[in-house]
């Protein structure tokens, strides 16, 4: 005769089998990481102010923002020499186009949905650490570029 299964072993593959055949999201290569550029073509990004870079208008169309992506900013036609210039503001939205929801569905973000890598001079990249996609907008401000600054907190980036 036969040995006969533990109820316990066969829990466990039953369980690990119903776990492995209903993995969703970053488990299964939907999320797999990317890179994208944002800034060196017409239409995306403009002045703001003279110190001041905008990816696109707070009430125009934004960046697309994928999930796992890493978007670079290139900022570089109009201040080609600038670090990255005071801490950019970054906004997030699940709309293509806030302004035109009820309210301005839109935030400000950070955390592991902006996780910021300063690149060359002129450049901001972006990673979406998450599996979920939305449209964002940067803000850069680069005094220095326009000798503003003294090595320490940068001046001239109020919009």
């Amino acid at each position: 005769m036969g040995e006969r299964t533990p109820p316990r072993a066969c829990l466990f593959l039953t369980l690990s089998a119903l776990f492995f055949l209903g993995s969703t999201g970053c488990e299964n290569h939907l999320c797999d990481p990317s890179a994208a550029s944002w800034g060196a073509e017409a239409n995306q990004g403009d002045l703001l102010t003279d110190t001041m870079w905008e990816s696109s208008p707070a009430d125009g169309t934004w960046a697309p923002y994928p999930h796992q992506v890493t978007l670079t900013f290139d900022f570089s036609s109009f201040f080609p020499t600038c670090d990255g210039g005071n801490a950019p503001l970054l906004y997030i939205s699940p709309d293509e186009t806030p302004s035109a929801v009820d309210g301005g569905n839109y935030t400000i973000v950070g955390g592991n949905l902006a996780e910021i890598e300063f690149g060359p001079p002129g450049q901001l990249a972006v990673y979406n650490n998450s599996c979920a996609d939305y449209y964002i907008r940067a803000v850069v401000c680069c005094p220095a570029a326009q000798g503003g600054g003294d090595g320490g907190v940068k001046t001239g980036c109020t919009p």
